[in-house]
């Protein structure tokens, strides 16, 4: 014959007279209770067993508190009451399971936080070993290159800030950026000519005002462009003499 032997595991607290108590229970309503052994297929003796260890009625009478900074999941938490209802658990069963988990979920976070930051300051010293006096104006360039592509709270959120590949990316956009402020000299770039002063150098030119020279028809083309152009911003359309 199969039998199942219940056996409460450590959130279970109870002593000999609450088992004499529930075997008392079980032997009224005429069955077997030798060894407290109730068999597999007896389900209504196992839902009085369940119910006089302090399982609750239904699993959405099972309360869960906990001051773990762990997101908990209110639909996971429902699922797993359900489950724990139909294996008989009490509220002192599924309090201690769940915190259990959560727990090394907080052990496995704080083991991965300091890991990262381990690595993080690796990564730092390496750089500064590699740019010496440069580190400081190098990363400010780095960071300053971050914010201004709205990356800076994605990349420390993730903690890879300080990865040699976002490094290197930020850094080669920093010098890009640099190098297009700057003309061959080194110095800025002369203020880009407003449109009525590109307009007066083509007329003042030989090439517009000769028909016969050879880039006459080149200016020509770039001339009705900036009076279309002129045009379009409502500003008043440039003679066409």
């Amino acid at each position: 014959m199969d039998e199942f032997h219940y056996r409460p595991d450590k959130y279970c607290s109870w002593d000999a007279q609450g088992l004499s108590g529930i075997a008392r229970d079980y032997r009224s309503q005429g069955r077997p209770t030798a060894n407290y052994t109730a068999f597999a297929k007896d389900v209504d003796g196992w839902i009085t067993i369940f119910n006089q260890l302090g399982r609750p009625e239904t699993h959405d009478k099972y309360t869960f508190k906990t001051e773990s900074e762990v997101p908990v999941d209110d639909i996971l938490i429902d699922s797993f009451k359900q489950f724990a209802h139909k294996e008989g658990y009490t509220q002192k069963q599924l309090q201690g399971a769940i915190q259990f988990q959560l727990d090394a979920i907080e052990a496995q976070e704080k083991i991965y936080n300091e890991q990262l930051e381990t690595r993080r300051n690796e990564n730092i010293q390496v750089m500064k070993d590699k740019w010496q006096a440069d580190f400081e104006p190098t990363m400010t360039k780095i960071d300053a290159t971050a914010e201004k592509l709205k990356v800076a709270e994605f990349f420390e959120q993730r903690g890879i800030d300080k990865e040699p590949e976002i490094v290197n990316m930020l850094l080669t956009i920093a010098n890009s950026d640099s190098e297009d402020n700057l003309t061959g000299t080194g110095l800025p770039p002369e203020p880009k000519k407003t449109l009525s002063e590109q307009m007066a150098e083509i007329k003042a030119s030989k090439a517009f005002t000769d028909k016969f020279d050879i880039g006459h028809k080149e200016t020509m083309k770039k001339f009705i462009e900036l009076n279309q152009e002129i045009a379009n911003t409502g500003q008043t359309m440039a003679p066409r003499s």
